[in-house]
């Protein structure tokens, strides 16, 4: 972020106690951290392959020690803790150019430390979707898990004592079972939406028979075609009342040829008259599910 745009929305972090001791900045950034510098674009970083000559190999990737672990994720919090005062202080007052040089430094500290604390774990969630790849697609998947790594790397606390690893690889696994949960949900209801939109030529409107699906299909149709809810026109409406014997004494139903005879049009129009009138019904139907 340039030195003339300052976020002022507050810092998320896990604090530590070490935080407010004087010498916490010189022991954790007493050091250049410019090798951890990684590639801005996750996206482009996140791959399991070396080249086009390596039938697919894995990358092998170093994953950190519990040490640099500790050490990136007090590195993390402590550069989000000191941002946090800065821009506590652009609120008060006016910040000088050396607050503004300030946050600019801490705020490139926070995004080298964690896309290199990413960097590092990413071979993780390229692992946790091969799990769960059969039942979705590879790119949801990824992006699932790729936003449960982030959420992981926001809140994990270095003094609960353990491997970061293992606190990504569950909340992966959480984020990608609720994933999964809701795919399910929208699959089935797909599944239902296709029984209750089906086209009323297949449902006997006079059958006393009918599934309990075809008869909570009929009572929203009813009720839309009673108030009209779809928006239909006068003819409309009349071409689905012949065409499947709605609202009709008897209930019969006449042919496209028949109704195409008495509107002195072909066919084919009422045809595409009935297409229009059963997707606007349809797109009615879905609404109310």
């Amino acid at each position: 972020m340039g030195m003339g745009m300052i976020d002022s929305s507050p810092q998320s972090y896990v604090a530590h106690p070490s935080f407010k001791k004087p010498k916490t900045e010189a022991l954790l950034f007493g050091k250049d951290i410019n090798h951890l510098v990684v590639s801005t674009n996750r996206w482009h970083t996140f791959t399991t392959t070396t080249g086009k000559n390596t039938q697919n190999k894995s990358k092998k990737v170093e994953v950190m020690t519990r040490d640099e672990e500790r050490l990136m994720f007090l590195r993390y919090n402590y550069a989000k803790f000191r941002l946090e005062i800065l821009q506590r202080c652009c609120i008060q007052e006016k910040p000088t150019k050396k607050v503004l040089e300030e946050i600019d430094l801490w705020e490139q500290r926070v995004a080298i430390v964690r896309d290199y604390i990413v960097n590092k774990n990413i071979a993780l969630v390229v692992k946790m979707i091969q799990k769960f790849r059969p039942y979705a697609e590879k790119n949801e998947l990824f992006s699932e898990a790729n936003v449960a790594l982030l959420r992981a790397v926001e809140k994990f606390d270095v003094r609960r004592g353990s491997k970061f690893s293992t606190y990504a690889y569950q909340a992966i696994i959480k984020a990608l079972s609720r994933y999964m949960g809701r795919l399910r949900q929208y699959q089935k209801r797909n599944r239902d939406i296709e029984k209750l939109t089906r086209p009323p030529e297949i449902i006997d409107w006079r059958d006393a028979k009918r599934s309990d699906e075809e008869n909570l299909y009929l009572e929203r149709l009813k009720k839309i075609l009673n108030n009209n809810r779809a928006g239909l026109s006068s003819t409309e409406l009349e071409i689905l009342q012949l065409r499947f014997g709605f609202n009709q004494p008897d209930g019969k139903t006449h042919s496209l040829q028949e109704i195409g005879v008495r509107f002195n049009v072909t066919r084919e129009r009422i045809r595409q008259i009935q297409k229009k009138i059963m997707w606007q019904l349809r797109r009615h139907v879905v609404e109310k599910i």
